[in-house]
This record gives structure tokens, sequence and C-alpha cells, in this order.
């Protein structure tokens, strides 16, 4: 997760607590990089969180006609080295395109969470995208006669701020700042009138939609395969059959045992993915570049099942040698006495767990890290960071999984304890999008996307997508 800012007749680099802000989504390198063209001031700038590549990949990335921000993963690419950076890629894949069309072209063949912002330097046009689901956070400011783009804020109150609507690849001629072209995701949409018209009526930004972008992961030609009803297969079992043997007998259907052996495949898949491509060096160790067994990933451990899986396929393709930090959140529960009780539900599922997992797999070194929240510091840290940065804060459940995210990502805790701050680079986290209308193409299905220390940490941009499943 990095931080990217695009500034029209605006700045950065002389706002510190903007700079501040940014530079909590990547804490290994800040760069800004300024350019005027017909008395219209650019500014750029990127903090950079390094996960990929054999060495960190700085930004903004400059080459002969473009520059490039970038912010996000890309999947499933066949042509990129290991030692190289998606950033990299990108911007390799951006400068050989020589008209609007192959750019066109290059974005609808992206798939995986991003927010990227390019600029050609011979036409003048700034191009903005998120990816078609809006993963990654990229928002839009206007005060006064300032305008900018930028992954976080803290400019909620002054001003006009709102999210880029992740409608497909804004074009903005520079000199004319509210005249925007579109090419959108989808064919024209309810939806899509109702996303301009807010941009129409915040900024003053008209939008004239051109020919629509076709993203490989809302190809229509994938239909999702349905081989069998689990419903009218559990209407028909016995009701006083025991779980385990229910279980035993779901397993003997042929369609169901392929479907899960499917999902697992996936699932490890992503795992792997992210596990084997993070660099292995734990955050303290980053800078030296020195070898050591100190954790690099960590999991958001409930206890439930689906942390525990990921516990256990991470176990899979960490280090032998490495320890592996199982982060459980626990906010302050007050009894009749008013002392603080951590001994949440998922506390006490996490420490079950726990205990199978060290019987299950004794040569690994489980770094069980207790995150206790008091209220006070809950409230503290909600209204003056978290607030922020949950979307949508609609429902209660949005705040709470967005606050368990926030103190995860942090990493600050106790082992046996002892106060403890995670060296972890990765966060694992499973999370399940429910999505209409929409169909996903199956080496899609499953990604994996991190949430990172020390650059979430107090400022946690969107916490969303670390695991990717579609329902």
């Amino acid at each position: 997760m990095c931080g990217i800012f695009c500034g029209i007749n605006c700045g950065i680099s002389t706002n510190d607590r903007l700079v501040e802000v940014l530079k909590r989504r990547g804490p290994d390198f800040i760069n800004f990089l300024k350019l005027i063209k017909d008395n219209v001031s650019l500014e750029f700038a990127a903090s950079v969180l390094w996960q990929q590549g054999e060495n960190l990949c700085p930004q903004p990335l400059e080459t002969s006609n473009f520059i490039t921000i970038f912010n996000g993963d890309i999947f499933n690419i066949t042509d990129k080295s290991p030692e190289s950076s998606d950033t990299e890629w990108l911007t390799k894949q951006i400068s050989e395109c020589d008209d609007e069309s192959s750019i066109c072209h290059l974005i609808e063949s992206l798939e995986g969470p991003f927010s990227v912002i390019f600029y050609n330097k011979r036409t003048h046009l700034l191009y903005v995208c998120r990816d078609s689901l809006g993963r990654n956070s990229l928002l839009i400011e206007k005060e006064a006669k300032m305008f900018r783009f930028l992954s976080t804020s803290y400019n909620f109150e002054n001003g006009v701020v709102m999210e880029l609507p992740p409608l497909g690849l804004y074009a903005i001629d520079v000199t004319s700042v509210t005249n925007w072209k579109l090419f959108p995701w989808k064919q024209r949409s309810d939806v899509l009138f109702d996303e301009l018209k807010k941009l129409n009526d915040n900024f003053g930004i008209t939008v004239l939609i051109e020919d629509y972008v076709k993203p490989n992961s809302l190809s229509n030609n994938v239909e999702p395969k349905k081989s069998f009803d689990l419903f009218d297969i559990c209407r028909n079992l016995d009701t006083s059959t025991s779980p385990p043997e229910l279980f035993e007998t779901l397993l003997k259907n042929q369609n169901i045992l392929y479907e899960l052996q499917q999902f697992s495949i996936l699932l490890e898949g992503s795992v792997k993915n992210r596990v084997c491509q993070t660099p292995q060096y734990c955050i303290n160790c980053l800078r030296d570049r020195r070898d050591c067994n100190h954790a690099k990933v960590a999991v958001l451990f409930s206890g439930g099942i689906d942390c525990s899986i990921l516990a256990i396929l991470s176990h899979k393709y960490v280090n032998e040698n490495d320890a592996i930090d199982l982060i459980n959140v626990a906010f302050e529960k007050v009894g009749s006495s008013s002392e603080s009780d951590w001994d949440v539900p998922d506390r006490l599922s996490a420490k079950a767990s726990l205990s199978e997992l060290k019987q299950l797999f004794p040569q690994r070194r489980w770094n069980y890290v207790e995150v206790n929240v008091s209220r006070e510091e809950l409230n503290h840290n909600l209204q003056n960071h978290i607030k922020h940065l949950i979307y949508p804060l609609n429902t209660v459940l949005d705040e709470s999984i967005g606050c368990a995210f926030w103190f995860a990502s942090r990493g600050k805790g106790l082992v046996l304890q002892k106060e403890y701050i995670s060296p972890a680079r990765v966060c694992i986290i499973f999370n399940q999008y429910k999505l209409n209308d929409v169909k996903i193409n199956s080496d899609q299905y499953c990604q994996s996307v991190y949430m990172s220390f020390h650059t979430a940490a107090y400022s946690p941009g969107y916490m969303y997508a670390p695991l990717t499943l579609l329902s």
C-alpha cells in the first residue's frame, strides 16, 4: 500500500500535515515532482511501501512522455520478472502507449486492486483510474481554487471531499480542469449517471462519456458453474445426524467435493503468492537488509475457522525458522466491578485455536499478540483517525470491523505479557465481498492483498479486500 497525490494548482510538499498523512501509507520512501504547463502548476507525490521486487521502486516514475504514480497490485502478469515491481511494469507499459486507444486497451487488461494516476507530457492530459471494484482508495478534493487527487486526507471539514467513483478511466485536460472525459467500465447505467451528477454538484465537473472499456474481470463471457443446489442437498439430510457425520455425508457428494478442492487451490495460491512475494526482511531489519528470523507475516487472528486456515497456509510457505505473528484484538469489556476484562469471545476462541496450532506445528514460533484496546483509546482513535478511513461508514459492523483492522495493523500489543510491536510487513486477512451483477474470472476469484504494518499504523487507508472472495 502506497500513498499517492496529484495536485492541480496546489502542492503538498509545503503542507506538513498532509505529507505526514501520506507518509503513513508508505514509510520507506517519499518524493515530490513539480511541473508547470501554460500557467497551470502540477505536483505529484508518492510515499512508497516496499512490498515487491528486489529493490524499492521510487515514485513518482518519469519517462520521456509520462509521469506515473501507482498504488495497488496487478495480478496475472505473465511478462514481469520477479526482480521488478508492478509499478515498474505498469510504467513501462504506459510509456509504450502512443494513443488513447492503446491506453484504454492497457487499462482494461489490468486485474487486481489499484489506483493509478499518470500524466501525458505530450498531450497534457491527466489520466486517473481506480479498479472496477474500487478496492484501493482515491479521493478527490477541492478547496478554493485548489484541486487534488489523493489516497487519504485529513481535510474533511474544509472544502469539498469525496471518493472518486470507480467508473472507469478519467481523462482531464489540466488547462480546463472541470472538463473531463470518461471511458467507463460498463455501458451507461443509472448508477453511472448518479455518480457523475455528484461530481457535477460537488465540483462543477462536466464529464463527456466516451466508448466504454471492458476489463477482463467484468467479462460477461464467464458464466459461473452451478453443479448442485446445496439447499436441496441439506434439506434431504437426516436432521438427527451429528455434525461430524453430516460433513462426512456432504463430502461424499462429488460435486461438493470438487468445488471445495477448487476453492482450496485458489485460497492456497493466494496466500502463497502474498507470502512468497513479500521481501524477506522484517520492518526492523529492512533498511540494512539483515537476515533475521523475526516475523515478516502476521495473521489477524480471531480464532475462527477462516483465520486458522490462513495461519496454517501461511505456515506452509513462511520460512521454517521465522516466527508468525497471530494478532488478536479485544476491545475493553467493563464488568460489574468496573475493571477491564479482555476475555471477550474472540480472545477465548483465539486461545483455543492457538493451542491446536501449537499441537499441529510445534516447530513453528507462533507469536500470539494480544491487542487490548481500552474504551478511551478506541474513542480517541476513532474520532481522530479511523472514522475518516472507513468506507462506507453506514453501520455498526463497518465501524467494528474497521476498528479491528486498524488496531491490528498497528501491531502493538502483548506477547506473554510483555510489550511487543510486530515487525511483520504483511497481515493476512480474510474478507468477503458480495457483489451484484458482476461476473469475475475464476483466476481472479481468490487473490491476496495485504494490509501492512507501520504503513497503516495510526492511519491505515482503505482496509478492504485482503483475501478477496466473491459471493
